[in-house]
């Protein structure tokens, strides 16, 4: 094989293997819970579908937050009214419950805003709350079960020492399968900043407050979502769903402050005319590839006539 063959090859096989690349999608709740809305478009969110969530009778229900499990792929729901884990069939909105915490006992949230998100390293989800608690859901206890761990509060020394925090939105890195190490970040809509939290400890660690265009910090209520996109570990781009003066909107952000405390947000797109109230964030590769261009295509399929052409020339001399 000349070395012509095998860059025309390495060439065809890059471009067929173009389609493993996916696009990210992403889910929210509207419709005081009812209403399962997908985002394909991110710079577009207004342009997003919405499913009716139910049981499996078919009769609605509401749920307060979303989290997707990497290790299997699915979307769960927490419900903070009935103190409920459910899992959600994305091709039909039927939720099925898997966890019920009895109301009044340590692990029963009261009506709050709730954060929800997976623990990729030890595959369970921590669920906080503007009010401080701080709890996990072990999917793989029989039976599956909630734990409530120390409340959150900010720790000695840190620039937020002594207030009062409401996270309404928690996420961890390295959203992937069987990751080696992760941490877990959250927004707190009282300081306007993104948070580490140390997972049963409960202390909370400030990395920075959101600000656009280096100077102006994003002031956003606890009415929202967040979560972070991995393709591998190490790959981490953080998501959020916030309401400002503005209305609601896409954001990204980064996870490391700057020299001044702040972190660097970049707007994506708003939703537009819709005066619905979004809550919670759930994003991830919905495994769909990305189409090819057809230009890359047709590039591919030059390069294979091009070379039928070169060894048809060669026989025949």
């Amino acid at each position: 094989m000349t070395h012509k063959m095998m860059w025309i090859g390495a060439a065809s096989a890059l471009v067929l293997a173009s389609p493993a690349m996916a696009a990210p999608v992403a889910y929210t709740l509207g419709g005081d819970g009812t209403q399962l809305y997908k985002i394909t478009d991110f710079n577009n969110p207004g342009s997003g579908t919405n499913m009716a969530l139910t049981d499996a009778m078919g009769q609605p229900v509401s749920y307060d937050s979303l989290a997707y499990r990497p290790r299997t792929g699915q979307l769960y729901a927490y419900d903070d009214t009935l103190n409920r884990v459910g899992l959600v069939d994305l091709s039909t909105g039927v939720v099925t419950p898997i966890v019920t915490t009895a109301s009044g006992t340590p692990e029963a949230t009261v009506v709050a805003t709730v954060g929800f998100d997976f623990n990729n390293a030890i595959d369970a989800a921590r669920i906080v709350t503007t009010d401080d608690m701080n709890i996990v859901f072990f999917p793989n206890n029989s039976p599956a079960n909630v734990t409530r761990f120390t409340d959150l509060f900010y720790a000695p020394g840190d620039v937020n020492e002594g207030a009062d925090p409401s996270i309404f939105a928690n996420a961890y890195t390295n959203a992937v399968p069987m990751t080696s190490t992760t941490r877990q970040f959250g927004l707190d809509s009282q300081t306007n900043s993104l948070v580490q939290i140390n997972n049963n400890s409960g202390h909370l660690t400030t990395v920075g407050r959101l600000t656009l265009d280096g100077m102006t910090t994003l002031d956003f209520t606890d009415n929202g979502g967040f979560d972070i996109l991995s393709y591998s570990e190490g790959d981490n781009t953080a998501y959020a769903l916030l309401t400002t003066g503005g209305g609601i909107g896409l954001f990204t952000f980064a996870l490391t402050a700057n020299a001044d405390g702040w972190l660097e947000t970049t707007f994506l797109g708003s939703f537009g005319s819709f005066t619905n109230v979004f809550t919670s964030l759930a994003v991830f590769d919905d495994g769909s590839p990305v189409p090819i261009p057809a230009g890359a295509l047709l590039f591919a399929s030059g390069l294979g006539v091009a070379g039928a052409l070169r060894r048809r020339k060669k026989a025949a001399a």
